[in-house]
């Protein structure tokens, strides 16, 4: 067993198929709170993309959201859950769908209409932001933040888990 693995609060709960072998784990991190982000994504290649679309400035692709699929004994993945602590750069989730299908999912929550009209990028990667929302949000809006995603997890600014299942919509 891996030092990550002994150490990490978030391992095993991020790796269990939890009965599904189909699930796999993704997360979503934020360039403009992780500064080492792009060059460990270089460094170790893991599945990836950035959810802007588009030919970026080298400004705003230093601080976009990546959706970045984990593998359990990767070295991006290593290296991830060793640094991340309970600092807020990002999300994670599972989900039994490909990078592509994550991408066009999570992609239509990247802007928001403001209580004026006007659009917002909205951070729903951020932790604090998501556990916040998804407090808020009606059957619907939960059924349609979760989509194909099955779990919600992440840190919290106290170094605890958070765990948070897509609920069960009745039929």
């Amino acid at each position: 067993m891996s030092a990550t693995k002994q150490t990490s609060p978030l391992w095993e709960i991020l790796f269990s198929k939890e009965g599904d072998p189909t699930l796999a784990t993704y997360t979503i991190l934020d360039g403009a709170a992780c500064e080492e982000l792009l060059p460990m994504l270089e460094e170790h290649d893991p599945d990836h993309c950035c959810l802007y679309a588009g030919d970026l400035d080298d400004d705003v692709e230093e601080v976009a959201p990546y959706l970045i699929r984990l593998e359990a004994d990767h070295p991006f993945t290593a290296w991830l859950l060793e640094a991340i602590g309970h600092k807020p750069w990002g999300i994670f989730c599972k989900a039994p769908s490909t990078l592509r299908e994550l991408r066009k999912h999570f992609r239509q929550f990247l802007i928001v209409k403001g209580p004026d009209g006007e659009s917002l990028y909205f951070r729903y990667y951020d932790p604090r932001v998501l556990t916040v929302f998804l407090e808020s949000c009606d059957a619907k809006q939960l059924e349609m933040i979760f989509g194909v995603v099955i779990a919600y997890l992440g840190m919290k600014n106290d170094g605890q888990v958070f765990h948070l299942p897509a609920p069960r919509i009745a039929s």
